[in-house]
């Protein structure tokens, strides 16, 4: 019975403890603000919405059965040549292909 109780003690000391320290740290977090205001640059914005417009009108879907291998490609030379914002995902990226053969998967990569 005594072991009982010290370890109910013990687990409302350690409740305490971590519900104050809970508390402290909601009201001791500072408010965080920025001052900074971007400007707006009408034509990037028109040049960016005309690439995103053309990157959403490439068919993407594939179908079961059927080889749109160039279809693909030819999204990822789009995104390659005129998608600027990724230029250090394309320095990294290798192009991974997976084909089944025979139930078993093989992968080709193509840099």
């Amino acid at each position: 019975m005594i072991i009982l109780k010290i370890v109910g003690i013990l687990l409302l000391v350690l409740i305490l403890l971590l519900l104050i320290a809970v508390i402290r740290t909601l009201i001791f977090i500072p408010a965080k603000h920025s001052e900074f205001v971007s400007k707006r640059d009408e034509t990037r914005e028109k040049i960016y919405a005309e690439k995103l417009s053309k990157m959403v009108q490439y068919e993407t879907v594939s179908v079961k059965g059927v080889n749109q291998r160039d279809k693909f490609l030819d999204f990822i030379r789009y995104l390659k040549n005129y998608s600027h914002w990724f230029i250090k995902t394309w320095k990294r990226m290798r192009l991974m292909e997976t084909y089944c053969l025979n139930g078993k998967a093989r992968n080709t990569i193509n840099q």
